[in-house]
């Protein structure tokens, strides 16, 4: 799978479903602070909401025409 290491403690990763219940809680927790810049947010209200994000994201990968990459 796709990573890249940015610096000492940072890698951007290639989302995967195995990421959907920590990246689920992560914007849970923090819902206040991201949904001013993030649309997405307040629709996502379960883990399965996120699940569904990446695999759009896998198969926009399969196609060519996106990547979605989680640090």
């Amino acid at each position: 799978m796709f990573g890249h290491i940015v610096e000492e403690g940072l890698r951007l990763e290639l989302l995967r479903p195995i990421h959907a219940p920590e990246l689920f809680a992560l914007v849970d927790a923090n819902r206040e602070h991201l949904r001013h810049r993030l649309p997405w947010v307040d629709p996502t209200r379960e883990v399965s909401d996120t699940a569904a994000y990446i695999r759009k994201g896998l198969d926009s990968l399969a196609a060519g025409t996106g990547l979605e990459l989680g640090i």
